[in-house]
């Protein structure tokens, strides 16, 4: 009786450590014959991955059981048009994973409302805890829609945390919010806008925590709204905005740029009026928070 079927044995008996210690023995066996013949041994291996998972997963070793559960998937997935176990794996593990995927968005969408509740109480504390859980949960989804929803949320945390004087964890949640959307716009340059505005925002925090007229991010920003203007008025703004500014003016005349290439923009921010966009009500707010 080999390792394989041990293991489907003592899973069926409950002894799991010891299905654990056959699988592994079977799953080190067909990874290395499957370095030569894939077609034909990677199958198998699917599924002892696919009972590895089930096994963490009933000793409540979470990481592990995803680790392996995720191995078999993806596996069965390149293996489903040939081989008939990794098909019926495959569909069973698609189902499991949408119910999964259904009811975690239930429980993101009600942290959400708790932290509107909050908020809109003015429990700023009490929103970002809900806050943060929500935007944790979108980034483990799968799916353009959640992870669009996880950079909104870190924006959202940005302007609350930066309302809190919690500089640290402001600068935090804009950089992730950023770091989302250039992956987002990585595979889709519809993507774009949201890295300008997500640029915006961390470069308007650094103006006016860091004491700095110009920054990296505010020039991005120009930049990449500078290639959105035909598609987004929130780039059309903030390039006006960006134009007016007496750091750009004076970096254009340094290099012969001429600064008057659109219509007249919306002026300066001030430091002041870059802080007053913490506050729930501010015109950053109503113009980049949450959609």
């Amino acid at each position: 009786m080999n390792s394989n079927t041990l293991g489907v044995l003592y899973l069926k008996k409950k002894r799991p450590e010891d299905a654990e210690e056959r699988y592994l023995t079977a799953m080190k066996l067909y990874e290395e014959l499957a370095k030569d013949k894939p077609e034909e041994f990677e199958p198998p291996l699917s599924m002892v991955y696919y009972n590895l998972g089930n096994i963490y997963r009933s000793l409540k070793q979470v990481e592990d059981a995803a680790e392996y559960l995720d191995k078999a998937y993806e596996m069965c997935s390149a293996h489903k048009d040939t081989a008939p176990m990794c098909k019926q794996l495959y569909d069973a593990m698609s189902e499991a994973r949408k119910a999964a995927m259904k009811k975690q968005a239930e429980i993101v969408q009600l942290l959400e409302k708790k932290g509107k509740e909050e908020q809109d109480k003015g429990q700023a504390a009490e929103a970002v805890k809900y806050y943060q859980q929500a935007a944790a949960l979108y980034r483990e989804m799968e799916g353009v829609e959640y992870q669009s929803k996880a950079a909104l949320l870190y924006t959202e945390l940005g302007l609350l945390h930066w309302d809190l004087e919690q500089l640290k964890e402001a600068e935090m949640c804009y950089q992730m919010a950023l770091l989302v959307y250039r992956k987002l716009a990585e595979a889709d340059e519809s993507h774009l806008p949201d890295v300008a505005v997500a640029c915006y925002n961390l470069g308007l925090f650094y103006q006016d925590t860091r004491d700095e007229e110009v920054n990296d991010q505010l020039r991005e920003a120009f930049e990449t709204a500078g290639k959105c203007l035909e598609v987004s008025e929130q780039c059309r703004e903030i390039y006006e905005n960006l134009e007016n500014e007496p750091w750009y003016e004076q970096e254009s005349d340094e290099s012969g740029h001429d600064s008057g290439s659109t219509d007249g923009g919306a002026g300066t921010e001030s430091n002041d009026s870059a802080k007053e966009g913490a506050s729930s009500e501010s015109w950053l707010k109503r113009l980049f928070g949450k959609k």
